[in-house]
C-alpha cells in the first residue's frame, strides 16, 4: 500500500512539472522583448561626445549640401541643461547624448577638464568657442546652478530684452560685440535686427572659430584651380592648395583616410573619402565614431604629396530641430519643459550655433615645396593624397582622438 501512495505521489509530482514546463513555455511566447537601454557613463572625456557628434551631424545636414558643426561645444552644452533637467526632459537629453550621467558632481568636474583643455589647445591652431544663455523676463535661474555653470562650463548668462522692439539695436551690439570678442574677431555679425528671435524668452548660443594652421605653409603660388568631382560626373573648378607633408594615411576598399596635422601638435585636420562609388550619404550613415579612431591609429605615417580645396565657411544655423528629432524636444516646449533642479519657469526657446572655419595656406614655416616638384611628382606617378571629391572633414585632437569640429564638403564653391 505505501508503494502504491508513492507512486501515486511521483505521477502526481511528474505530471506537475510537465504543466510547469508548458506553462514556461507559454511564457517565453509571450516574452517582451526590451529596447536597449542608454548606456550610464561614469566618466565624461573628450571622446564622449563623438558618436553624438556623428548623429548630430546626419540631423543637421541636408542631402548633397555642405555642413558643419562644433559637436563637443553642444555637447557640453546639453550636459550643462542635463544636470538642471528632471522627469521626461531628462530622459530627451539623455537619449539625444545616448548617455546617463551616473555622477552629476563628477561629471561637472570632468567638463570643467575638458573646457580647460579646449581653452588651452586654441593656441596652437587658433580655435576659440564661446557659449551664452540670454534670458528675458519671465524665466529664472538658482544662484546655485548659476555658479555651477559659470565655474564649470564657462558660459555667459545674461538678462536680454527680446521682444522690446525698442531694444533692438542694443541688442544686436551685445550679441555681436560678445560673438566678436569670443573669436577674436572672427565672428563680427553673429545676428541682424531682422533676425532677432521672436515670441521666446530663453536663447543658448554658441560660437566657434576655427582657422587650421599648418606646420609648413602651402605655398600660395603652388595654388591652382583644379577640378572637384561631385556626383553624376559633374565637376566644379576650385582653388586646390598643393604641396608636401609629414602626416598620416590610411586606405582600404571603404575609405581614404588622411590626418593632417595642424600647427603646434595638439590637433589633426582628418580627411575621409568614401569609395567613388559610395556617396557621402550612404557613408556617413554607416560610419561610426570608432572607426574614425581606428583609421587615426593604425594609418602608418610618411612624407605625402596633398592637394585639397581651399575653405573658407561660416554657418549659423538653429538646433532646435536637430536636437528635437533627436529626443529632446521637450526642453524647447513651454509646457513640457521640466528643469526643476535648475530654476523655475524655465525652458529653452532656441539653440543658435555659428561656426567660422578656414583652411588655407597658412603655415608658420614657409614652404619648401616648388611647382617643379609636383610636375615631377606627377610625372614619376607618386602617390599624392587628392581630396578631389565629396569627403567629410573633422578637426581632432590627437591627444584623445575627441572630435572639436565635423563637417561635410559636397562643392567647395558653395
Amino acid at each position: 500500500m505505501k508503494y502504491k501512495i508513492m507512486g501515486k505521489i511521483n505521477i502526481f509530482m511528474a505530471l506537475c512539472m510537465v504543466i510547469a514546463l508548458l506553462l514556461m513555455q507559454g511564457c517565453k511566447k509571450e516574452e517582451v522583448v526590451l529596447e536597449d537601454t542608454i548606456p550610464i557613463v561614469d566618466n565624461i572625456t573628450f571622446t564622449t561626445y563623438n558618436q553624438f557628434a556623428l548623429e548630430l551631424l546626419k540631423n543637421t545636414r541636408e542631402m548633397d549640401e555642405n555642413s558643419i558643426i562644433s559637436p563637443i561645444s553642444i555637447g557640453l552644452a546639453m550636459t550643462m541643461l542635463r544636470i538642471g533637467a528632471a522627469g521626461d526632459t531628462a530622459l530627451g537629453i539623455d537619449t539625444a547624448l545616448d548617455m546617463t550621467i551616473n555622477d552629476f558632481d563628477a561629471a561637472t568636474l570632468q567638463c570643467a577638464d575638458i573646457v580647460t583643455r579646449i581653452n588651452e589647445m586654441g593656441q596652437g591652431f587658433q580655435y576659440e568657442s564661446g557659449l551664452g544663455l540670454f534670458i528675458d523676463e519671465g524665466p529664472s535661474i538658482m544662484e546655485s546652478y548659476a555658479v555651477l555653470a559659470e565655474d564649470n562650463f564657462d558660459i555667459l548668462l545674461k538678462f536680454m530684452n527680446f521682444d522690446d522692439d525698442d531694444n533692438d539695436e542694443r541688442v544686436v551690439v551685445e550679441l555681436n560685440d560678445w560673438a566678436d570678442i569670443k573669436t577674436s574677431n572672427r565672428v563680427e555679425k553673429l545676428v541682424t535686427s531682422e533676425g532677432l528671435p521672436q515670441d521666446i524668452l530663453t536663447l543658448m548660443i554658441n560660437v566657434n572659430a576655427l582657422d587650421c594652421i599648418w606646420e609648413m605653409e602651402f605655398d600660395p603660388t603652388n595654388t591652382r584651380p583644379m577640378v572637384f568631382t561631385m556626383g553624376e560626373n559633374k565637376g566644379v573648378s576650385v582653388p586646390t592648395l598643393r604641396g608636401k607633408m609629414n602626416m598620416k594615411v590610411y586606405e582600404d576598399e571603404n575609405v581614404t583616410a588622411g590626418f593632417l596635422p595642424l600647427s603646434g601638435g595638439n590637433t589633426s585636420l582628418a580627411i575621409l573619402m568614401p569609395p567613388p562609388d559610395i556617396t557621402l550619404d550612404e557613408f556617413l550613415n554607416n560610419l561610426k565614431a570608432e572607426d574614425i579612431e581606428l583609421w587615426r591609429l593604425i594609418a602608418p605615417e610618411g612624407d605625402h604629396f596633398i592637394r585639397f580645396p581651399e575653405i573658407k565657411w561660416n554657418k549659423l544655423q538653429s538646433l532646435k530641430d536637430p536636437l528635437t528629432k533627436m529626443g529632446a524636444g521637450d526642453m524647447f516646449d513651454t509646457e513640457l519643459a521640466d528643469f526643476s533642479n535648475l530654476g523655475h519657469n524655465f525652458y529653452l526657446g532656441d539653440f543658435w550655433q555659428t561656426t567660422v572655419f578656414k583652411a588655407d595656406e597658412t603655415g608658420i614655416a614657409p614652404s619648401t615645396i616648388t611647382a617643379s616638384d609636383l610636375v615631377r611628382a606627377k610625372t614619376n606617378e607618386e602617390y599624392f593624397f587628392a581630396a578631389d571629391r565629396p569627403f567629410l572633414f573633422a578637426a581632432i585632437d590627437n591627444q584623445t582622438g575627441g572630435i572639436l569640429i565635423i563637417g561635410t564638403m559636397v562643392n567647395p564653391l558653395k
